[in-house]
């Protein structure tokens, strides 16, 4: 944290000019997701363990707001709220079971502080860490073998970094990249009369790449 401090008084010190005006913002959100699952099986028989990964994409859109505080005339700090939602999903079905099989990551929230540097009076880069909330859903129906339905808001943390452009004081767009981990996860599957068959545990993770169009206000 003290490293922090002394590189942005260094930075104040050398800026000019650079400063836009603080205030909340709004903006939109339109993009890429990519989502991978680790699904691993641990059989109550005591078979060996058996794990997967499964990975989809699709078209993410969210909306972001929050309120950003100048520190100095090259450097400012948002406070970012965001919500997102997709149609990533990854899905198979196995006709010798049958089973069907669906995950997905459907909606997002998330909370974080975006560090914007001011390279230039129309060009800002932007660092962002926070925490978010993953409406993830682990799903396989089967009418032979064992069935699965895990539907639940799981935690996790996110990075970003990106890059932005002003087109005026208060218009600005930006290319931004997320990774988001999430934290482990653990349910159990059960036969159609009510067996206890397997336990299975994940940790997913994704990926986004967006642009924005931010106003402030």
């Amino acid at each position: 944290m003290k490293y922090y401090f002394w590189i942005c008084i260094v930075v104040c010190n050398f800026s000019v000019g650079m400063a836009l005006a603080e205030g909340w913002y709004v903006g939109a959100e339109v993009g890429e997701v990519n989502h991978e699952f680790f699904p691993d099986y641990t059989f109550r028989t005591g078979a060996p363990n058996i794990q997967f990964v499964n990975r989809s994409d699709g078209t993410e859109l969210g909306i972001i707001g929050g309120y950003e505080k100048k520190v100095c005339n090259f450097f400012s700090t948002r406070f970012q709220a965001r919500g997102s939602w997709n149609d990533s999903e990854w899905a198979l079905f196995l006709p010798n079971e049958p089973a069907n099989f669906r995950y997905s990551i459907e909606y997002n929230v998330g909370l974080s502080v975006v560090s914007v540097v001011h390279l230039h009076r129309f060009i800002n880069i932007l660092f962002e860490l926070g925490l978010q909330q993953g409406y993830v859903e682990e799903k396989k129906d089967s009418p032979v073998t064992s069935s699965l339905d895990f539907a639940e808001w799981v935690g996790g943390t996110v990075i970003g970094y990106g890059i932005s452009s002003n087109i005026s004081e208060t218009v600005s767009i930006a290319l931004s990249y997320r990774e988001a981990d999430f934290d482990q996860l653990s349910y159990k599957s059960y036969l159609p009369n009510g067996t206890h068959q397997e336990t299975i545990s994940d940790e997913p993770e994704a990926e986004s790449y967006t642009l924005s169009l931010i106003i402030k206000f």
